[in-house]
């Protein structure tokens, strides 16, 4: 048992214990409810305020750049030119800790603080009456737009409530009342009898685990045999250069697949989509010539080998088990978007050629795995009649980490 006072209430969490400590009852672990005020976010770019004119001018990639000999040299010499481009064009958000959230506060709020603090500054610089009369009318609005807002947000907190809502339910809704989220906080693993809590001994568990489940400890012997027979056999790539999939790449292809990227989080580069997205004709034209260069000379940049793997828990399973959460890998936007447009391509010859079976709906543009699922009615009918139907469903476990590289084909 705990004892605290209301107000202090929201702010604290209260969970059970998994380890007895050598007890006769669980212990009580109490922690801060809101780990903002502890954990500093790293900075990112803010790119509605971002001088995209001016971006496109200082990201001028040179033919020196991508003409070296190395190609991991001239990848990373595009890196650089897009991150100083970036630095010096586009802000980033503060380290700073960040304060308590306002559930209540919207654009109507932000735009009336703007207004009074505009109004304030010119009464600052020039304290006339009617400066001063326009201040005071645009502080008396912000705070009129203020109160309505909390008193909305404060209605629409109360309807929420029911009588079907839990205990747990209800707590969330009186933090989240508060402007009290749930951050993100280091879990404590357990792997055996050892327990992990500095960042750095669960960063290492995480990558044990996720390095054990793709192992060849984890493979049955039956598959282990067939691995070995395959990985030595060499793999001949002896088809004729003249093929249209073994061309170079055009500007077409790549427009096409930045045109279709969204924008998600960059890997450990720090480019985004949206600096590819505003390179001039020449940088793009030279990008284009280095995906040539890594697409003919058969070699890959040693950047893109790494990536940010971000572990995210399993909805309903225990925190404490690193098997239980599942890794979410950041690539290099560069690399993605090369390896788009080479599956665009094979995607696209294989549709021609008709290598696919038309049942197939996984991984398909032209169908998705709900339309197998149609397909099941009239089937069903069939088995009502007393006939058999088979099928199979595939699952792609674990993303393809068990699957061989020399043996994976389309």
């Amino acid at each position: 048992m705990a004892i605290c006072s209301p107000t202090l209430l929201p702010l604290l969490n209260f969970t059970v214990g998994r380890d007895l400590c050598n007890s006769d009852h669980f212990p009580i672990i109490i922690s801060y409810a809101d780990s903002g005020g502890a954990i500093q976010y790293p900075p990112r770019y803010l790119f509605q305020r971002a001088d995209w004119g001016n971006f496109m001018q200082l990201a001028d990639i040179t033919e020196c750049m991508v003409s070296t000999a190395d190609i991991t040299e001239a990848v990373q010499n595009v890196i650089d030119c897009f991150i100083n481009a970036a630095n010096n064009t586009i802000p980033k958000s503060s380290p700073r800790l960040r304060k308590f959230r306002r559930p209540w506060w919207n654009e109507a709020c932000r735009d009336s603080r703007r207004e009074e603090k505009k109004l304030w500054n010119i009464f600052r610089r020039n304290p006339t009456t009617d400066n001063h009369v326009a201040f005071k009318r645009a502080k008396a609005l912000a705070r009129r737009i203020r109160r309505r807002s909390q008193r909305e947000s404060w209605i629409n907190f109360v309807s929420s409530i029911t009588s079907s809502t839990s205990g747990k339910q209800l707590w969330k809704k009186v933090k989240a009342a508060n402007g009290i989220y749930r951050e993100f906080s280091f879990p404590i693993l357990n792997t055996g009898n050892v327990t992990h809590s500095a960042p750095l001994d669960i960063a290492n568990t995480l990558g044990h685990a996720f390095a054990q489940v793709s192992a060849t400890d984890s493979y049955c012997p039956d598959f282990v045999a067939i691995k070995n027979r395959a990985e030595r056999t060499p793999l001949r790539f002896t088809a004729r250069s003249t093929l249209p999939y073994n061309s170079e790449f055009r500007m077409f292809e790549l427009e096409t697949t930045l045109s279709r990227a969204h924008d998600t989080s960059p890997g450990p580069d720090g480019i985004t989509y949206n600096m590819l997205r505003h390179l001039n004709t020449t940088s793009l034209s030279l990008l284009l010539f280095l995906f040539n260069r890594i697409w003919t000379e058969k070699k890959y940049p040693s950047q893109w080998h790494e990536a940010i793997v971000i572990p995210i828990l399993k909805p309903g399973k225990d925190p404490s088990n690193p098997l239980h959460y599942r890794p979410i890998a950041l690539t290099s936007c560069l690399c993605k978007t090369f390896e788009r447009m080479v599956n665009a391509r094979l995607v696209f010859e294989l549709e021609k050629q008709g290598c696919i079976s038309s049942l197939q709906s996984g991984f398909r543009r032209v169908g998705q795995p709900l339309t197998t699922s149609f397909c099941w009615k009239p089937k069903y009918a069939t088995r009502l009649l007393g006939e058999t139907i088979l099928s199979l469903y595939s699952s792609t476990l674990k993303k393809h980490t068990t699957v061989l590289g020399d043996m994976a084909y389309f």
